[in-house]
């Protein structure tokens, strides 16, 4: 020991001994010549363990007061050899002159199963505390041998590491290296460990084992004093594919056997979206302020503070050679940042993930959180135009230690498979894999024009697909980005839909593997309603599409070529091979009318190639000009003759030139149909949007029969026309209208006899608001009489209405009308009534029918006369309709007697009695039966008059039953109503019918 310098030394000499001369020198020389002399230096420990305290965004562990539990390591062992024949000057400067002695360390690398502690013959350095490290063998020391100082200052004596001699080099040496040969377990008592366990024993195998690419460590600088070791320690490892170790990076650095920095890093990927990346954990030293007491002055020290991060060896990745390129929205994703927040450490179920046996696999696998939450990460996507879009989005780190021979797929046996198992399964359970973007214009496929694959891009579903493959040579995650779902606004229907009804879930394509070059296939979402699509359609509102044509088409893809296409009935992935037919079955809703009835699925022809069917295009397209703002077309354009008549060919309500050619107007010329709905939107905000609306059908007819019986209306065209002012056309073009079978010929006879006296009868057209009514000719026939009988106000007449509003196209057909009867008289009696039928192309919507009869006698006796009739009836109504949806069909029967007679005497009085009974049985909703009686009389003498009415109703059945009786008197200015008892009405109905 030497004080001045603080040289603190023990010395072991083995086969050595020391002679003494006669002077007092002393040397010292071998005893076996043919074995090594041995000099074992021994210093003290060279390293301190202290515990390190983690420090996360919910603040991690607390400080603990001093004193901290530390340990100081073993004592540092140098062995030298001697192998030289003479004697040495036996004194501390040859003692200190190790650069003349041979280096004894461990023999490596060797066999993992060959590891022990090094033995007592050989160089062992425990610095950092529990890891033992030996140089080279072919490396030096340089230290003092004597005291250095000036001043009354001494240099501390130390003993610094080199490696081989370079002379090129400024300091003449390589950097030396350094191998761990022995690590020894933690006591977790003593708190957490700058280098965990597993990190010290991977340290070993990477640059000790003898079965992988050993890999030592680099001293920068490695020196030895009587007070701790300077360390300034690093090592990358490569990666090596048979070696299931994921460390890739160690630096430590150390003064006077303490710990100022450490640095670990294992290699992994981040899931789904396959990022290379590092999770690394950094030990500091910080300076930090302790309370004893609350109140008390604090208590000053530097402590270890532990932290993980996240690093990115690959900030960007690009997905455009993976097999699942084309089902992804971008084709390469880039975060932002290389360097994470502070994470929480992975030691709880809501940060890491959890084995199937409930235990944790820790820092293994887990979601990179703070203060208990997932981090979301910035990142950039690339879509497949070349925008970028900004993404916020958690992920799980899993550590990558695979292994395979060669060009060998890992073995599903393996570590880590197992573990991504484990992490795809969380990571779908979780839900954190909807990730929303909200971004008006995103290119989710390969585009051909501009915006022709762009949707407004709602949420991603993201996942992976997994996969055994080699990881050899370079890493493989073995697994790839995937979008299971995304859930997208169609710009194409901005116009047409409104933004709550335009939101799908889509899986995405690749356009370039089926016919229709559809990029979007409907899916059926994350949750509960999420399978309901979007629907391009104007039911209920069908004046949007010109009337005549509800569009009602459910979103099943979307095409390249033809915008949004219809597939409502299936959401299996198109087949990729082979061709694909078009089927309207699949592509339009049941809602999709002509003329309110007829679907437009069951007059086009199925079943025809994608090359060969007309389809409808609804598309999106860009014009940009020199001088003026950019602008966005939004399109629906339709142009078919795909046509067949319906129901049938044979007696088809729409009748088409393609099968029924004798009923069309052309019988050369095939029926055709053209829609075109266009909105042009400025992307100066200033200029308001333009829309316009037109179809058109073409030679066709509309045939209603009833029992052979009926019209046949023969179309050269229908047309519908919104300009962008808003102004609306509507033009049809109807050839001749022709009445068939017995009984409409028989009118069609008097419309020709009568047309002399009427002259030309034609056809009349009523734009209403609800839709179109056309007027057939009306046939008014003239009066009739034969001696006693008269017949007078017979009318015929009969109209076509084609609803706006998706209600199938009607058929109206009355002889005369109830506010204007056909009246019939013999004698004193006569009648009145009417009749009307209303029909569509599926039923009869309603009828009714009304008819009255009665006789009618006057007397006359000179000073008096009077009159007095008696009249019957009966009425039926029917009318289908829809009562909460649910189809009724009401019908109303009328039973009435009417009798009334009046006298007046003298010229100036007068009395008149009026009596009134009528059943009336309704059936529907509601249904009941109710009977009415009405008595009135009234006396008039000169100026005063006095009258009274008496009104009896009772519900018999049905809802609501109930019966009063109610008697006023308006002459006597009273408003109050009297409710009759029985006894009062008895009395009153015997002063006038008489009987009990």
């Amino acid at each position: 020991m030497r004080a001045d310098d603080q040289l603190d030394l023990v010395f072991d000499l083995e086969n050595l001994r020391v002679d003494y001369a006669e002077d007092g020198s002393a040397q010292f020389k071998r005893i076996a010549s043919d074995n090594p002399g041995r000099i074992t230096v021994f210093l003290s420990g060279q390293h301190v363990f202290e515990p390190s305290f983690v420090v996360s965004a919910d603040g991690g562990d607390p400080i603990v007061l001093p004193p901290l539990q530390v340990r100081l390591g073993d004592p540092a062992r140098l062995v030298f050899e001697y192998q030289g024949d003479g004697p040495l000057p036996f004194s501390i400067e040859t003692l200190l002159d190790w650069q003349r002695f041979k280096f004894k360390v461990p023999t490596s690398p060797v066999p993992q199963s060959a590891f022990h502690k090094p033995l007592a013959s050989e160089t062992a350095i425990e610095a950092p505390y529990g890891l033992y490290f030996a140089p080279h063998d072919d490396h030096s020391w340089r230290q003092a041998n004597k005291t250095i100082g000036k001043s009354g200052f001494r240099e501390i004596w130390h003993a610094s590491l080199v490696g081989v001699p370079n002379a090129e080099l400024r300091s003449g040496f390589e950097s030396a290296k350094v191998i761990a040969v022995w690590s020894r377990k933690h006591d977790p008592s003593l708190g957490q460990a700058p280098i965990d366990d597993r990190t010290r024993e991977d340290i070993v195998k990477l640059t000790h084992g003898a079965n992988v690419n050993a890999t030592p460590i680099t001293a920068h600088g490695l020196t030895l004093t009587g007070q701790g070791a300077f360390l300034n320690l690093r090592a990358n490892f490569p990666y090596d594919c048979t070696s299931a170790i994921s460390l890739t990076h160690v630096s430590q650095r150390s003064s006077y056997g303490q710990d100022n920095d450490v640095v670990i890093s294992r290699r992994g990927f981040l899931y789904p979206f396959g990022h290379e990346v590092e999770a690394v954990w950094a030990t500091t030293r910080e300076p930090a302020e302790v309370f004893p007491v609350a109140g008390a002055l604090p208590v000053e020290g530097g402590y270890l503070r532990k932290r993980l991060f996240i690093q990115f060896k690959q900030q960007e990745r690009s997905y455009a050679e993976t097999a699942s390129a084309a089902t992804l929205p971008f084709r390469s994703i880039r975060f932002e940042s290389d360097l994470s927040l502070p994470l929480d450490e992975p030691v709880s179920v809501t940060v890491s993930i959890a084995k199937p046996d409930g235990s944790l696999w820790a820092e293994k696998a887990f979601w990179p959180s703070a203060g208990g939450k997932p981090v979301m990460f910035s990142a950039l996507a690339e879509d497949w135009s070349g925008k970028l879009v900004r993404l916020s989005v958690p992920v799980i780190f899993i550590e990558f230690d695979a292994t395979s021979a060669d060009a060998s797929p890992v073995a599903e046996s393996d570590a880590y498979w197992e573990r991504l198992q484990h992490v795809q399964a969380e990571y779908r359970q979780s839900g954190r894999g909807v990730t929303g973007v909200y971004d008006t214009s995103v290119a989710v496929a390969v585009p051909r024009t501009p915006l022709d694959t762009s949707v407004e891009l709602i949420k991603v579903q993201f996942d992976a697909v997994t996969e055994l493959r080699s990881v050899c040579p370079a890493s493989n995650s073995l697994f790839d980005l995937a979008a299971t779902q995304i859930q997208a606004r169609l710009p194409m229907l901005r116009a047409t839909v409104s933004e709550s009804e335009n939101l799908g879930w889509f899986s995405i394509l690749d356009p370039d593997r089926n016919d229709m070059e559809t990029f979007l296939q409907a899916a059926p979402g994350i949750i509960a309603g999420d399978e309901k699509r979007i629907r391009l359609g104007c039911s209920g509102q069908s004046e949007k599409s010109g009337g005549f044509f509800s569009l009602d088409m459910t979103v099943g893809g979307v095409s390249r070529i033809y915008g949004a296409t219809g597939q409502q009935n299936t959401t299996t992935a198109l087949a990729s091979g082979g061709p694909q037919t078009f089927n309207p079955l699949d592509y339009f809703g049941d809602d999709t009318v002509l003329f309110g009835g007829i679907k437009i699925k069951d007059v086009l022809q199925a079943g025809l190639s994608i090359a060969e069917a007309q389809m409808p295009k609804v598309i999106q397209r860009v014009r940009a000009y020199p001088d003026v703002p950019a602008e966005i077309r939004q399109s629906i354009d339709w142009m078919t003759e795909q046509f067949q008549s319906w129901p049938n060919a044979s007696t088809p309500i729409f009748a088409v030139q393609q099968s029924s050619p004798d009923l069309v107007v052309e019988s050369g010329n095939p029926t055709r149909f053209t829609l075109s709905a266009e909105t042009s939107i400025s992307l100066d905000s200033t200029l308001r949007p333009k829309a316009t609306v037109s179809a058109r059908l073409s030679n066709f007819s509309l045939q209603l029969l009833f029992g052979g019986n009926g019209v046949l209306i023969r179309f050269r065209s229908f047309v519908f026309f919104i300009d962008t002012a808003g102004t609306t056309t509507f033009r049809p073009d109807i050839d001749s209208v022709e009445l068939k079978g017995a009984i409409m010929a028989f009118i069609q006879a008097l419309q020709q006899l009568l047309k002399d006296i009427l002259g030309d009868i034609g056809i009349s057209i009523n734009l209403l608001p609800t839709g179109v009514e056309i007027q057939l000719p009306s046939f008014n026939f003239p009066s009739l009489s034969f001696g006693a009988f008269l017949l007078q106000n017979l009318n015929i007449a009969s109209s076509v209405e084609i609803s706006f509003r998706s209600q199938p196209t009607s058929y109206k057909f009355n002889f005369s009308t109830p506010d204007n009867p056909f009246t019939v008289a013999v004698g004193i009696y006569g009648g009145a009534g009417s009749f009307a039928l209303t029909v569509d192309i599926r039923e009869i919507r309603s009828f009714s029918a009304s008819f009255g009869f009665g006789a009618f006698a006057r007397l006359d006796l000179g000073i008096a006369s009077g009159s007095a009739a008696l009249l019957g009836g009966l009425s039926y109504w029917l009318q289908k309709a829809e009562v909460g949806g649910v189809p009724t069909t009401n019908i109303e029967y009328l039973f009435y007697v009417r009798a009334y007679g009046s006298v007046t005497a003298l010229g100036f009085i007068t009395v008149g009695v009026d009596f009134y009974l009528a059943l009336v049985i309704k059936t529907g909703m509601p249904s009941y039966s109710e009977g009415l009686v009405e008595v009135s009389y009234s006396v008039k003498i000169g100026f005063f008059k006095k009258s009274f009415k008496l009104t009896f109703r009772r519900r018999f059945n049905g809802s609501g039953a109930s019966s009063a009786m109610f008697a006023s008197s308006n002459p006597s200015g009273r408003t109050k109503r009297e409710i009759l008892t029985k006894s009062q009405w008895t009395q009153y109905r015997r002063a006038f019918a008489g009987g009990n």
